[in-house]
């Protein structure tokens, strides 16, 4: 994608946060998806709209594909988290703050 491009995207599209997710998780949004690794912070350039969200973590030998949905408007940003619930990683939007640009 052409730069001039993407930034004309960065006004009309979404921007989803996931912090501290672990490495070698699988991510996935609608029908991609993606090994991550100590790097991974999100994925930007959402187009507006309904997309499910989705991971398996390594720890379980990516046997549970678990995911949310999630719906993103221009310029918005959602941030979910990773974390520990009775010893077992969870990726989730309960803890999300979304922020729109109005």
């Amino acid at each position: 994608m052409e730069p001039e491009a993407a930034n004309k995207l960065v006004d009309e599209w979404g921007v989803l946060l996931l912090l501290n997710t672990p490495k070698d998780m699988q991510f996935g949004i609608d029908h991609q998806s993606w090994q991550v690794g100590t790097k991974f912070k999100g994925i930007k350039l959402l187009p507006p709209g309904p997309h499910y969200v989705h991971y398996a973590l390594h720890d379980e030998v990516y046997m549970a594909k678990l995911g949310f949905f999630v719906y993103v408007k221009p310029k918005m940003v959602s941030e979910g988290r990773t974390r520990s619930v009775g010893g077992v990683q969870e990726v989730g939007q309960g803890d999300a703050e979304v922020r729109e640009d109005a």
